[in-house]
């Protein structure tokens, strides 16, 4: 069985149903936004419009004028700062799953503004990783230096189905009741600003969460 999650790095998917007229709308992870411009759109048709976020309180997310479109969990509705992930930015995120135990069979991210891509991509079974502790590394369990010119599309795939990579999430004692893939992604110098989504499937072991 395949298990798959999306996470649109430097954005988040909306946990609810946003309506033309509304000026709040509620989000699965706010950490990964900030006040100002940001973008709103459906990633199964990709259309959208420029918004203002004005202040984030918890999961809810005040915009500075209304919507013009409405915006539907059945289309997988993403906002994101317009912005996007700046060269030599570090985004550490966590991708909630059911069990400590999984396998991971299959990544894909794609860079969702054309350009080069250039960027390290990292999944930890544990968070807040200080690599000048070098015992730490040995809780990175996939590493990914991915370089492509524009001309080769800025995503990148991998199937590990020869051989899954067992993982446990070593931080599931202090965690309230969640289980997580801990994840950081890093664009660098030579690669474009941009927003990025990261797939991962899992084979065998754990559930996302929804």
């Amino acid at each position: 069985m395949y298990i798959v999650e999306n996470l649109a790095i430097n954005g988040t998917p909306l946990s609810a149903d946003a309506d033309a007229g509304d000026t709040t709308i509620t989000v699965k992870t706010p950490g990964n936004l900030s006040a100002g411009a940001a973008y709103i759109w459906d990633k199964t048709t990709p259309a959208g419009e420029t918004v203002t976020i004005s202040t984030i309180v918890g999961s809810t997310i005040t915009l500075s004028a209304v919507l013009t479109n409405s915006y539907t969990i059945l289309q997988e509705a993403v906002i994101t700062n317009t912005s996007g992930q700046a060269s030599g930015v570090i985004k550490e995120f966590d991708i909630p799953i059911k069990s400590s135990w999984a396998k991971i069979a299959y990544v894909k991210i794609v860079q969702l503004e054309p350009g080069a891509m250039d960027i390290k991509f990292d999944i930890f079974e544990k968070s807040g990783i200080d690599e000048s502790l070098r015992r730490n590394l040995l809780y990175n369990v996939y590493r990914r230096n991915i370089e492509m010119t524009a001309i080769q599309g800025g995503q990148y795939g991998e199937s590990l189905m020869g051989g899954p990579i067992p993982y446990k999430d070593r931080d599931a004692q202090v965690e309230a009741h969640t289980r997580n893939l801990h994840c950081r992604l890093i664009n660098e110098a030579g690669g474009t600003t941009s927003d990025f989504t990261v797939l991962i499937k899992l084979a065998d072991i754990g559930e996302v969460t929804g």
